[in-house]
């Protein structure tokens, strides 16, 4: 619980930026909506209509979104040590 309040159950990655509300990671919420893009729809195919971008993603976005999650996965790492 958090505040008295259950966590939410989501896997969207935005929804829990917002609920870390963590200063060192403001800087990344645009890299973490990429990530999403990507993440989302390969683990839940149904998706969830109006959610992600209806712009098509192409290998460029997909090599970027793998940078993100590696510089941000790298900087929390750093964080907990």
């Amino acid at each position: 619980m958090q505040q008295g309040k259950p966590y939410p159950k989501t896997h969207k990655l935005v929804d829990l930026y917002s609920l870390c509300n963590l200063k060192w990671l403001k800087p990344y919420k645009e890299k973490i909506k990429l990530i999403d893009e990507f993440y989302i729809p390969s683990r839940y195919p149904e998706g969830i209509p109006g959610d992600l971008s209806t712009r098509p993603s192409n290998e460029n976005d997909a090599k970027e979104a793998i940078s993100a999650a590696k510089e941000i996965l790298h900087l929390a790492l750093l964080k907990i040590r």
